[in-house]
């Protein structure tokens, strides 16, 4: 492993946390960022991207693996997801022009290539979908032995590549010889160069080490039978004492590794690592005759926890030509000490925008630290539902501040960001979904008299299929993000109403019941699912709206009282004191939903005798929305259908099955689009209704 490589492990695995796998927003990085003073304040902006999708036709064999879109103006490159069940692929992505870099696998044998079919290059500017075939390969079966092996590296594998066989940029397989050096492989003719790596694994818990060869084999043509020679190599032990200066001992997790440094490169080429004790002793197994250098990577702590540690890097230590059994007593320069501790702290919202992106990742990363040299750092945080964050560092200067984010539809069933027009069918427990991607989907779950319950259950950005059973209180889920498993859960009795909501913030959505006769609402939270909630919040006759009327990432308790018109209720964030607003009058319908995109649910109601919105948005409440948008009849179904992540006004028919929209991105172009028929359940009518 090279140095700067092993130097950014623990990197990765902290700047790893809690990025999630659908994004809809562009990523951002603020470079140059100088933290010597509390706050240092980075603003940052999320872009919306397009979503660029399509279904791959896979030839005989062949797997997708990976897409790519590959810029044509710029080096930038967006990595997909591919799905191998239903050969689809998905990738978020700004306007530009892009070629498809593909790989698919075909017995174990990778295949890369750039998608030639029409056109190409190709120009994203709106949701794009480009459908394309995997082309056919023939593979000959290549079995054959390595000789010569060296036994004390137990551990080997062979790598073909090759980088001309027509119509692939590249073409690589491995193979894993047996104690006796046998092998087998499929490959394309043509020709590849071979590689061989020889390790050696030890493991004495907590200390891991490892020693590996690696031979350049040469270029081979491909035949049904390749023996192969692996180089004689003569090995020599490198060990000795790694010490710190003015440290009494190795820190826990400090890592030493080696590599070849011998000018060329040889036809093989040594290398390792290994967890240091708190001895600092250490021992490598490598090839005789090169030189080598050994760097050492300590995490340190130079501010206060919670902040992670740093990752102090000091120069590397040349070791000279390894002609015997050597003893090397390195010693590395002092660790660093405390330094000063600043804070890092903004908001993230969505470009051109006052909204707020909550639950965005935040990465600072620096490595130029004030007072302690070779040394780095990496720390996250999560944006709050105002998309407010804070991380604490060591002084320095010319951070980089990366933010990653997405944001949840409810009623998004496909995750591209926008609701689904989607209807329940009681008489049969039916539901059928007018989806973006894949365009139709008609799920049976539920039964006659079940209650639709949408909901992001497990938490991955999709509204999940889920119905409350009223004459068991039982709840039925099937989550997207594991569809073979369903869940029960036995919640409420009959005459409740369920509110579902994210009334802990841990972005999945919980079951919740509310009970009319006493107006208390009963709540798993799924982050303590042991200790259920629950609060008395209202009276019989009052309509349950829950929602994050104070912008906090939690659902409130909330009711509306038709008699008088009042919202009642009680914000996360301050239970103490709770809201009262009048807003409304008997005979309308309770519509709550951020229409303003300032991430709390707006006082809302729809009035069926004219088929009027009457609007309180919250980030300007003296100027209410007045929309006359359906009439009497109608369902009211307020989400975000357009992904501008402010919720539409829009009804649905029954006597027509038809949807009306007024979307918030484009007000003076309205759509209908018929789904659904009399006696269905619109899936996006306001939770508790």
């Amino acid at each position: 492993m090279k140095p700067k490589v092993l130097a950014l492990v623990l990197l990765v695995l902290v700047s790893a946390m809690n990025v999630r796998s659908q994004v809809q927003l562009l990523g951002n990085s603020v470079t140059g960022v100088n933290a010597t003073s509390s706050p240092t304040i980075v603003n940052v902006t999320l872009a919306f991207d397009f979503l660029l999708k399509g279904t791959i036709t896979p030839s005989s064999g062949s797997v997708p693996s990976s897409v790519t879109a590959m810029s044509t103006t710029s080096s930038a490159s967006f990595v997909g997801t591919v799905d191998t069940t239903t050969n689809t692929y998905r990738i978020w992505l700004p306007a530009d022009t892009y070629n498809l870099q593909v790989s698919f696998t075909n017995s174990n044998t990778t295949f890369t290539y750039t998608d030639s079919t029409s056109p190409a290059p190709f120009t994203v500017s709106a949701d794009t979908v480009r459908n394309f075939t995997l082309p056919a390969v023939t593979l000959t079966a290549v079995s054959g032995t390595v000789s010569n092996l060296n036994l004390a590296f137990t551990s080997r594998t062979l790598s073909f590549d090759s980088k001309t066989i027509s119509g692939f940029s590249d073409v690589n397989a491995s193979a894993t010889p047996d104690g006796s050096g046998n092998y087998t492989v499929n490959l394309p003719a043509g020709n590849f160069n071979v590689q061989l790596s020889q390790s050696a694994f030890s493991f004495l818990p907590p200390a891991f080490s490892s020693s590996a060869l690696s031979s350049n084999l040469g270029s081979h043509t491909v035949a049904s039978t390749l023996n192969l020679t692996a180089p004689t190599i003569t090995t020599d032990t490198l060990s000795g004492t790694v010490s710190i200066t003015g440290a009494a001992s190795i820190p826990a997790n400090s890592l030493l590794s080696v590599s070849d440094t011998t000018a060329g490169p040889p036809t093989t080429t040594s290398s390792g690592f290994e967890t240091l004790p708190s001895t600092g002793a250490y021992s490598f197994t490598l090839g005789n005759g090169d030189t080598y250098s050994l760097q050492l990577v300590v995490p340190v702590q130079i501010v206060p926890t919670p902040a992670p540690a740093a990752v102090f890097f000091p120069p590397a230590v040349a070791v000279p030509a390894l002609t015997m059994n050597t003893t090397d007593n390195p010693t590395f320069p002092a660790l660093p000490g405390a330094v000063t501790a600043v804070t890092i702290k903004g908001r993230v919202t969505i470009a051109g925008t006052i909204t707020p992106v909550a639950k965005a990742t935040v990465i600072a990363f620096g490595n130029q630290i004030t007072g302690a040299a070779n040394t780095s750092f990496s720390a996250n945080a999560t944006t709050d539902a105002q998309g407010n964050y804070s991380i604490t560092v060591p002084a320095g200067t010319n951070y980089t501040v990366s933010v990653t984010g997405q944001f949840t539809t409810s009623g998004d069933f496909d995750g591209d960001g926008k609701a689904d027009f989607s209807i329940f069918r009681p008489a049969s427990g039916t539901w059928f979904l007018n989806l973006t991607d894949p365009n139709i989907l008609v799920q049976q779950w539920g039964a006659p008299g079940d209650v639709p319950a949408r909901g992001d259950y497990d938490g991955d950005g999709k509204t999940d299929f889920a119905v409350w059973r009223p004459s068991t209180g039982e709840w039925f889920i099937i989550p997207s993000s594991n569809p073979s498993f369903p869940i029960v859960q036995q919640w409420g009795t009959n005459g409740d109403i369920p509110v579902p909501g994210d009334y802990d913030g841990d972005g999945k959505t919980d079951f919740a019941v509310w009970r009319p006769s006493t107006g208390e609402w009963f709540i798993i939270p799924s982050s303590n699912p042991g200790t259920p909630i629950v609060q008395q919040w209202g009276t019989s006759g009052d309509i349950p709206v829950p929602g994050d009327y104070d912008g906090d990432g939690k659902t409130d308790f909330a009711v509306w009282r038709p008699s008088t018109g009042a919202f009642f209720i009680i914000p996360s964030s301050n239970p103490g004191t709770p809201i009262v607003q009048q807003w409304g009058t008997s005979g309308d319908i309770p519509v709550p939903g951020d229409y303003d995109g300032d991430g709390k649910t707006d006082f809302a109601v729809w009035r069926p005798s004219t088929g009027t919105w009457y609007i309180i948005p919250s980030s300007n409440p003296g100027t209410p929305i007045v929309q006359q948008w359906g009439t009497s009849g109608d369902i009211p179904v307020p989400v975000d259908y357009d992904r501008d992540r402010k919720t539409d006004i829009a009804v649905w028919r029954p006597s027509t099955g038809t949807w009306y929209v007024i979307p918030s991105s484009a007000p003076g172009t309205s759509t209908a689009t018929q789904w659904g028929t009399n006696g269905d359940v619109p899936i996006q009518k306001p939770i508790g209704q």
